[in-house]
């Protein structure tokens, strides 16, 4: 059995590119699916070579540049209806609890 990963079996960051290229596009010409997508982003080919090559073994990209991303806008604040004995509420910072801040692939690697 080999030790190659399946980014590397794949082709690597150039082959994933050119795949998602091609998804993308045609999501975007397909009636059914377009609404799912809108207009589309122009670096979100991009952002799917990340997170598809990270999947497949690849560089941690899509972590690093999510784990940026999270930081400096999906921090949600928790605030908890216990006082702290002083009357002023107990806030709380939570990383990843929003619909719209989901947790980045290292966070499921063992």
């Amino acid at each position: 059995m080999s030790d190659e990963t399946m980014f590397e079996h794949a082709g690597g960051a150039e082959a994933i590119h050119r795949l998602e290229d091609a998804f993308y596009t045609s999501v975007l010409h397909d009636p059914l699916l377009k609404p799912l997508f809108g207009a589309g982003q122009p670096d979100h080919v991009d952002h799917l070579t990340s997170f598809t090559g990270e999947s497949f073994g690849g560089p941690d990209t899509f972590t690093r540049e999510s784990a940026s991303n999270i930081s400096s806008t999906c921090t949600a604040t928790f605030t908890s209806p216990r006082s702290n004995g002083n009357g002023s509420s107990i806030s709380t910072a939570l990383r990843s609890s929003s619909p719209t801040c989901p947790p980045t692939l290292a966070s499921a690697r063992p």
